[in-house]
């Protein structure tokens, strides 16, 4: 557990975009964990996090900068196996929620799974698998576009921040 600090980013602090006497970002954080040995082999593991923001930065595009609360936190489930030293797999499911002012960060991910696969071959060689499949992360949607004809082109309307999700994806 502990007290951290963070100072704005630069663009936060940018006259144009933010605001310069901008103080620093304030969060409690703790993470707690347990784990256990099964016949020497097969591991189990639970840990939990969580972490409440005060003062908070969001820099929507094209909007006034905003200074928000937030909390983030979380459950990790994780299995292993081991066998001889030689092989190894694992699978874990994280299911988490990261917001400020209420709304989804750029980081939040309500679940996460993974699942690996590894054998030593002959010593110095290996060969392994791993599949993961997510929820997407959040996105600020384009909802439009005006012209600007002293650069012929045209910049984007945005949309509320982070309001949209990219599709869940898998690797």
């Amino acid at each position: 557990t502990g007290r951290y600090l963070q100072a704005p980013e630069p663009e936060a602090i940018d006259p144009r975009l933010g605001e310069p006497g901008l103080g620093w970002s304030r969060a409690l954080q703790g993470a707690a964990g347990v784990d256990w040995a099964i016949a020497g082999r097969w591991e189990v593991a639970l840990d939990g996090w969580a972490r409440q923001l005060e003062d908070g930065v969001r820099l929507p595009v094209g909007e006034p900068l905003e200074v928000l609360d937030g909390q983030a936190y979380g459950v990790e489930f994780t299995t292993r196996y081991r066998l001889r030293g030689r092989f190894f797999s694992g699978i874990s499911l994280t299911v988490g929620r990261s917001e400020l002012g209420g709304d989804p960060t750029a980081f939040d991910q309500p679940f996460a799974v993974s699942t690996v696969a590894s054998w030593d071959v002959k010593p110095g060689w290996n060969a392994g698998l791993r599949w993961r499949y997510a929820a997407g992360l959040p996105i600020t949607p384009v909802t439009g576009s005006v012209y600007d004809g002293d650069t012929d082109s045209y910049l984007p309307t945005a949309g509320p921040a982070y309001s949209e999700r990219l599709p869940d994806y898998q690797k």
